[in-house]
């Protein structure tokens, strides 16, 4: 196998392997103030959802697009 080739392969591979992490972030995450708990929003039931722990509605802390992390 020639150098070009393998380093061919091995950008190729790298390529997909980050458009694939990419497609798998969710688009943001629900935050309690008070309790410092988070839920994803992919895993939230409804578009306000209630703090498990105290009852309290969460507030959207990151929309597609921005620079905050909601990790």
């Amino acid at each position: 196998m020639s150098l070009v080739s393998t380093l061919k392969r091995a950008l190729t591979q790298s390529a997909a392997s980050t458009t694939e992490a990419t497609d798998e972030q969710p688009a943001g995450a629900y935050w309690c103030d008070d309790c410092n708990e988070r839920i994803l929003a992919s895993d939230a039931a409804s578009d306000e959802p209630t703090c498990p722990s105290c009852g309290e509605s969460m507030r959207f802390e990151r929309s597609t697009g921005t620079a905050g992390c909601a990790c």
